[in-house]
């Protein structure tokens, strides 16, 4: 009977945690977009969520949370208080949930680590994966961007103008929010400083580098990107031959430990049965006829 209930309460506690995701996004979404500040309900809501940005602030959190956020590509879908409202969400539910099976303590530290471990550890694979991503596809927007510049264009219509005709992963998204900055008139400068900022790439980096020295010493930007993207695809070239030098040691304890004994056993596995059943009389019968 306990075990039904539990699980009643499982499906109960999962429906309610759902329904209050939905609804605080849906608040939120819904009043950041008409404005409707006069309503008491929506001074109630606006209260709220300044007491908490405050909250979040003085931990120091905001940062953080943003940073991630950011470099992960997220920061358009989710904000950082809306993460750590959902975080603080999924460990009441799940710290109730586990109150059925372990001790209180146990249950706020399993609910601590699978709420706010397992999102952060997501957000952290997202950003690995985008900056993977735009280091593979970097050398060949390198060329592409040296062409569009090589053919008269200034710096800024040739990113334009490949982000109109192709698309790179991530990196397409991370363009065009740098031109939106732009359109809402923040400086060059700082809209680049800010675009650095969410990439977090180190070859990403020496583009934007070589970005700067072209507009701030006149040196032809065409050639700049050509050495880079030469020297990234030299790079790339020497990681995989220190890949595939990897790929015979890392092969060494498989074959060793299991490709090898499953070999013995099936060559010599016969041959000690017969030994063991008829003795070596059996085995020299065996193998003569």
């Amino acid at each position: 009977m306990d075990k039904y209930l539990s699980l009643l309460f499982l499906f109960a506690a999962s429906f309610f945690f759902l329904l209050s995701i939905c609804l605080y996004l849906r608040v939120r979404s819904f009043f950041h977009a008409s404005g409707t500040d006069d309503v008491w309900f929506a001074s109630l809501f606006h209260f709220g969520r300044r007491k908490l940005n405050r909250a979040f602030n003085a931990l120091k959190l905001q940062s953080f949370y943003g940073g991630l956020l950011a470099c992960s590509g997220l920061f358009s879908k989710l904000q950082a208080l809306d993460l750590f409202v959902l975080q603080v969400l999924a460990m009441f539910v799940l710290s109730v949930f586990f109150t059925f099976f372990l001790s209180l303590f146990s249950a706020l530290f399993f609910a601590i680590l699978i709420s706010f471990g397992l999102s952060l550890y997501f957000l952290v694979q997202v950003r690995k994966r985008k900056n993977g991503t735009i280091k593979e596809v970097l050398p060949d927007f390198l060329d592409w961007l040296s062409l569009a510049v090589s053919s008269g264009k200034a710096s800024l219509p040739a990113l334009h103008w490949i982000l109109q005709y192709v698309s790179f992963p991530f990196l397409s998204f991370e363009l065009d929010h740098f031109f939106k900055d732009l359109q809402l008139g923040i400086p060059k400068k700082t809209a680049l400083l800010h675009l650095e900022k969410r990439v977090d790439q180190k070859d990403f980096s020496r583009f934007l580098l070589s970005l700067r020295h072209a507009e701030q010493l006149g040196t032809p930007l065409a050639n700049a990107l050509k050495h880079l993207s030469h020297q990234l695809k030299a790079e790339r070239l020497s990681q995989a031959e220190k890949l595939a030098q990897l790929a015979s040691q890392k092969i060494l304890f498989p074959l060793l430990f299991i490709i090898m004994p499953c070999s013995f056993m099936i060559i010599f596995g016969p041959i000690f049965i017969c030994f063991m059943e008829g003795g070596i009389e059996s085995l020299l019968f065996t193998s003569v006829f």
